[in-house]
């Protein structure tokens, strides 16, 4: 694991899954990927990543369903939603169930996904790093 954290991408989209990783390490991330949500959820009891970035709309286990999971399996990974609807109930209804935020796709503004990121990274009282 690097200073600046590791980031779980759970999305079924192989392509936008390897266009975040490659962003997110060219930014000095350490990414972990997977490919479904049930895949997700294992990767973060095998490796504990320090944030986890989920896609919404998958087969199976949905954004949701792994926004739920991980509240009650490690309750401190904040969790960034992305998701292709439309962005004002499903990100009113991502920040009921404990999302640190939800974010529309595709991800155009990639520094402003960046910056939310690493403040949810950064040690102390605002970020998700105790």
């Amino acid at each position: 694991m690097t200073e600046a954290g590791t980031v779980l991408i759970i999305d079924d989209d192989l392509f936008m899954r390897i266009s975040i990783r490659a962003y997110l390490e060219d930014s000095g991330l350490t990414c972990l990927e997977a490919g479904d949500g049930q895949e997700g959820i294992e990767a973060v009891l095998r490796y504990r990543p320090d944030l986890v970035v989920t896609d919404l709309r998958m087969p199976g286990v949905d954004g949701f369903g792994v926004l739920r999971a991980l509240r009650a399996l490690s309750p401190a990974t904040p969790v960034i939603l992305l998701s292709g609807a439309g962005e004002g109930a499903v990100a009113e209804e991502a920040r009921l169930q404990g999302a640190a935020a939800c974010m529309a796709k595709p991800l155009i503004h990639m520094e402003q996904f960046l910056a939310t990121l690493r403040a949810l990274l950064a040690p102390g009282p605002s970020g998700g790093n105790p």
